[in-house]
């Protein structure tokens, strides 16, 4: 896993520091650009602040990040903007946690950081979190926040639903994990993982999720929280860096996921007209430096975490194994997108022994289907069969054309589920 390990860091880092003048948060044409640009140096700033906290030094880092720190105009974005303090300020206090903040900024952020606004904003729990690990970074605690408490009610208490979870979920989830603990780098200043919650479950049926939807960004954010907690299997870890070698890493890059024609995973900036004078290098950036950024961590973080002989611990996952976990996570997406048919015959076509193996996930398939039952049919169609009656003038043959069929498979589907509780066969 060593190799694997040093190649995906090595290759994400070559891709970051490659583009590394992509990431200015003044070089813009359109204001959903400017979006871009700070979200991609804020998170340069997470990325210096990761891999030095794990003892890999960025110098070129630390300085690109200073030169636009000590920049009149950064000052300038965190006193016009105060209620985005959280998007704009990680850069400074990256670079105060490693010693190098130039002195010219600190003011600044002193003013922005006690601005009554930011604190008086309604804020999700993950992104009171966010606020509160800067604070923390920062050494400001003149707020009546407590960082615990806030996780409390947050979805870690309150685990995401591993099959209705849509996907901006598991970026909440992930966030809730790494940035209290610094990336599980044990700051001082943070909380020391694991985090006192159970979320094996779904940490893992999230992984098999996103492998299956072929996005290898939420699969390292993930493989990130995973170690972080000690809650996800060494084997499925392995597999999946397999799988991001096997297909996500090129010569120059790790694939970012491309769910729209821009290839942005944020819908905000998916909307983004990439202008002719931005050229292909820009666009590459543009579409692939986060999942670069995170793969970079997700790689120091596995390698510092994990113990050399780790993988020896446990049984491996074999390629097959691995095979139709992937596709227990491809039901799981067909069922959360209301492809009652395909995630049937998908369901059907896995062994009895992945279903053992996964048996809380299982669980959640079986009452997922509990609840779509009513008498012999399968599924809830109020808005499909109101569109075939708009179609056809009744609904005459709806039952027949779509339930009866549905419902058939369903029924296989479930009777091919074997109880999870049957131990594992030969």
């Amino acid at each position: 896993m060593d190799t694997i390990l040093q190649e995906i860091r090595e290759t994400a880092d070559r891709f970051v520091t490659g583009h590394q003048a992509q990431f200015n948060p003044f070089d813009w044409e359109a204001e959903l650009k400017s979006e871009l640009r700070r979200k991609a140096f804020t998170e340069l700033g997470m990325y210096l602040y990761c891999q030095e906290h794990y003892g890999n030094p960025r110098p070129e880092i630390r300085s690109h990040l200073a030169t636009f720190v000590d920049d009149s105009r950064y000052e300038e974005l965190l006193l016009r903007y105060p209620g985005r303090f959280t998007q704009n300020a990680f850069p400074a206090i990256a670079l105060r946690t490693v010693g190098e903040l130039p002195p010219g900024i600190e003011d600044a952020v002193d003013e922005a950081i006690r601005s009554h606004h930011i604190w008086a904003q309604e804020r999700l729990p993950n992104q009171m979190v966010d606020l509160l690990v800067q604070s923390r970074l920062w050494g400001y605690d003149g707020h009546n926040r407590d960082l615990e408490q806030v996780l409390e009610t947050s979805n870690l208490a309150h685990p995401p639903d591993i099959l209705a979870a849509e996907k901006s979920e598991f970026y909440d989830f992930t966030h809730n994990v790494f940035l209290p603990t610094g990336w599980g780098a044990d700051d001082p200043a943070l909380l020391v993982g694991p985090l006192p919650y159970e979320l094996e479950t779904p940490i893992t049926a999230l992984v098999l999720r996103a492998i299956a939807m072929e996005n290898a960004d939420a699969v390292l954010e993930l493989l990130i929280t995973g170690v972080i907690q000690g809650q996800l299997s060494i084997r499925l870890i392995e597999q999946s860096l397999r799988w991001i070698q096997a297909e996500k890493l090129t010569d120059s890059h790790v694939i970012g996921p491309k769910t729209s024609g821009d290839g942005l995973e944020n819908s905000k900036l998916r909307t983004v007209q990439f202008a002719d004078e931005w050229g292909p290098e820009t666009r590459e950036w543009a579409e692939h430096y986060h999942t670069n950024l995170v793969a970079g961590m997700a790689a120091t973080i596995v390698q510092a975490k994990l113990p050399k002989q780790a993988a020896d611990d446990e049984e491996r996952l074999t390629t097959a194994e691995f095979r139709e976990a992937v596709a227990l996570g491809r039901a799981l997406n067909q069922l959360h997108s209301y492809q009652l048919s395909q995630a049937a015959e998908t369901l059907t076509a896995i062994s009895p022994n992945t279903f053992r193996r996964y048996p809380d996930i299982t669980q959640r398939i079986t009452e997922f289907f509990e609840r779509q039952r009513t008498g012999d049919s399968y599924g809830h169609w109020i808005d499909e069969r109101r569109l075939y009656t708009l179609k056809t003038g009744d609904d005459a043959g709806f039952e027949s054309e779509l339930v009866e069929s549905v419902s058939a498979r369903c029924h296989e589907a479930v009777d091919h589920i074997p109880d999870p509780d049957q131990p594992l066969s030969d």
